[in-house]
């Protein structure tokens, strides 16, 4: 009974070691394996920082050219402008200058400095003096252009009735339309709708 015993523990103690060392080779092949993955997710990060470390370096390069581009454009856009304004500004002064001779003249002409005037004369007087006077306006126009896009217009804020502005600008234009063949009106009313604005420069957008 003793050797049956001691046969059964030695197999028993056998099956035991025989286990211990599978399950130390499982081990170590799992042990393996993670090691392996390891290397494998640390070199797949390193990777994809290169990566992203390059496409950070691209995308800055590329933005700073785009601001360096959109800078110079800006600065050739602002020369274009100012250039223009200066142009425009030496075209007005110097149309304005044979336009207020004409008108001067004309003037004279009306005021009957140079002998008494038929009607006919008188309306054809009129007419020249109206025209002049159109032309300046546009060229004031031009010059109120070049000062907004300069940035140079001032804007004067008022409290005025918005009846009496549109009131003063149809009066203002009304020759010119009559000239036109054209009937210019307005519907006159009682509102006394106020704002606080520039009267000049909406007078300038009804015009």
């Amino acid at each position: 009974a003793r050797e049956d015993v001691w046969d059964d523990m030695l197999e028993a103690a056998a099956r035991v070691d025989e286990a211990i060392t599978t399950a130390g080779r499982d081990r170590i092949a799992r042990i393996a394996e993670v090691e392996a993955i390891q290397r494998s997710m640390t070199a797949l990060l390193g990777i994809l920082a290169l990566a992203a470390a390059a496409a950070t370096w691209w995308v800055s390069r590329r933005v700073h050219e785009y601001a360096v581009e959109a800078e110079e454009r800006r600065s050739a856009l602002a020369d274009v402008m100012a250039s223009r304004a200066r142009f425009m500004r030496g075209v007005s002064h110097d149309l304005k200058n044979p336009i207020n001779a004409i008108d001067g003249h004309a003037q004279l002409l009306e005021d009957e400095v140079r002998g008494p005037l038929t009607d006919e004369q008188r309306d054809s007087v009129t007419r020249i003096r109206r025209a002049a006077h159109a032309m300046l306006g546009l060229i004031e126009d031009l010059l109120e252009l070049a000062r907004a896009e300069a940035g140079q217009l001032t804007v004067k804020l008022d409290r005025v009735v918005l009846r009496d502005v549109v009131r003063e600008v149809v009066e203002e234009h009304r020759a010119a339309a009559q000239f036109a063949g054209l009937t210019l009106v307005h519907a006159d009313d009682d509102s006394q709708t106020i704002l606080t604005t520039d009267p000049v420069r909406v007078a300038q957008v009804l015009g």
